[in-house]
């Protein structure tokens, strides 16, 4: 009986920090962001419109700090303001030809369609 509480007190503890984990993410900005998101605008990956595995924007950086907001900025230029524009629905782990790749699930707000976006994310994936 003390394992099933055990258990069960385990798997509350984790879908607790995945959700907090999901959510900050989201709302993560870095200092620079600003100037990251300036300086990587015009690049060919970033005019990747991401719809697909094969057109997805391509993410540049050191480690998962860095790379996972730039994700979401794309998201923001895109739709606006998380939460007013758009509303965050899934988000999970591809791989192809070696590349791993985010696949964030969003809903437009204004259309009310849900969209995916791909990311590749070879460049920081498992970076801390």
């Amino acid at each position: 009986m003390i394992k099933v509480k055990q258990l069960l007190c385990l798997k509350l503890v984790l879908i607790a920090l995945s959700l907090f984990f999901m959510t900050s993410c989201g709302s993560f900005k870095s200092s620079t962001s600003k100037t990251v998101a300036e300086k990587t605008k015009n690049s060919s990956s970033l005019n990747n419109d991401g719809l697909s595995i094969d057109n997805a924007v391509v993410i540049k950086a050191k480690n998962s700090f860095e790379g996972i907001p730039k994700e979401y900025e794309f998201i923001d230029r895109k739709h606006g303001k998380r939460g007013v524009g758009w509303k965050f629905k899934t988000q999970s782990l591809n791989r192809k030809d070696g590349k791993s790749f985010d696949v964030i699930s969003i809903i437009d707000t204004k259309t009310n369609k849900q969209l995916k976006y791909y990311f590749d994310i070879t460049d920081f994936y498992g970076k801390f």
